[in-house]
């Protein structure tokens, strides 16, 4: 039953992924359209394969997929233009939330969207005053994006809130320190931070 699921999914990630090319075309301007749509159909398909596999079974996978898709196109904008567009964010929040408001109605139980909400609240608040003090450390996009990871990973529970923003912060620490390292950047250069800051609900996830 697992295969066939996984078939569907891998299909379903290739037709996104061929619409999210066309999407990132103008953040990626040197690279044509062509190969761009067909770069994030391959990544995009493997990404919803992996997604559908490990989440079979789950009344809220879509929303882990909507994650994934919308990570997978974050990630390309920073890393480009170190920018994370907020309509992006906001639509990654937007459709978990709509997932979870139909898993909850379909539940009766209220208490992991609750805490969902509770989490993003609270680290949106904390890192606006972070914001404030980092002042360009911090970029508004990885404020809300952070807020984003904390309200996936509030779903599944406090413990998943916590390992997911810290592994994300503990990856760009490491991102950052081996790019210094081997000379490619120094501590005055910008490093995209959402493809580490993404990351962190996939090791919540494994590890919840």
């Amino acid at each position: 039953m697992a295969v066939p699921t996984v078939a569907i999914w891998s299909v379903i990630g290739l037709i996104s992924g061929l619409g999210l090319g066309k999407q990132l075309h103008p953040w990626t301007p040197h690279v044509s359209l062509v190969k761009a749509r067909v770069a994030m159909a391959l990544v995009c398909g493997g990404v919803s394969a992996a997604v559908g596999w490990g989440f079979t079974g789950d009344p809220a996978v879509v929303a882990w997929w909507w994650l994934a898709i919308h990570s997978v196109g974050l990630s390309v904008v920073d890393l480009v233009s170190h920018r994370l567009p907020r309509p992006w964010v906001v639509m990654t929040a937007q459709g978990g939330l709509l997932v979870f408001l139909v898993v909850t109605s379909q539940s009766g139980d209220v208490g992991p969207l609750l805490r969902a909400m509770a989490a993003c609240m609270a680290v949106f608040a904390v890192g606006l005053v972070w914001h404030d003090f980092a002042g360009s450390d911090l970029g508004f996009g990885d404020v809300t994006v952070f807020a984003v990871v904390a309200f996936y990973c509030g779903w599944l529970g406090w413990r998943a809130v916590a390992i997911g923003l810290g592994a994300g912060v503990l990856l760009l620490g490491a991102v950052a320190a081996v790019l210094w390292a081997v000379g490619v950047c120094d501590r005055t250069s910008r490093i995209a931070a959402g493809p580490c800051l993404l990351a962190g609900p996939w090791v919540a996830v494994a590890m919840s």
